[in-house]
């Protein structure tokens, strides 16, 4: 499970790798708790290293503010979109998947 999250796989990806392998359900939920806050934190750094986009302190980044004003908000919100596939693809959950596109 360490491995697979610490290369960008989110916790329903990993719960639904263990299943396939044929582990317990009841081992999973022991073992994968998909509201442990480390996801979101796992979920930003997988975003941040695929799209770039925030600085430091969770803040919009300029290159985001630029990316509005320049292409405006349809060609953001397709941005948006593309990343939310991406993460929804590597098995986090929506709630992380919004607080990292915030």
């Amino acid at each position: 499970m360490r491995h697979r999250a610490h290369s960008g796989k989110g916790p329903l990806r990993i719960q639904q790798e263990l299943r396939e392998k044929g582990v317990s359900g009841a081992l999973l939920e022991r073992f994968v708790d998909e509201t442990d806050h480390k996801w979101l934190t796992l979920a930003l750094s997988v975003s941040d290293r695929r799209f770039g986009g925030r600085s430091s302190g969770g803040e919009e980044s300029n290159e985001y503010i630029d990316a509005v004003e320049q292409h405006g908000y349809q060609e953001t919100q397709k941005l948006r979109a593309k990343q939310a596939r991406f993460l929804q693809g590597r098995g986090f959950i929506f709630e992380h998947i919004k607080k990292a596109l915030c």
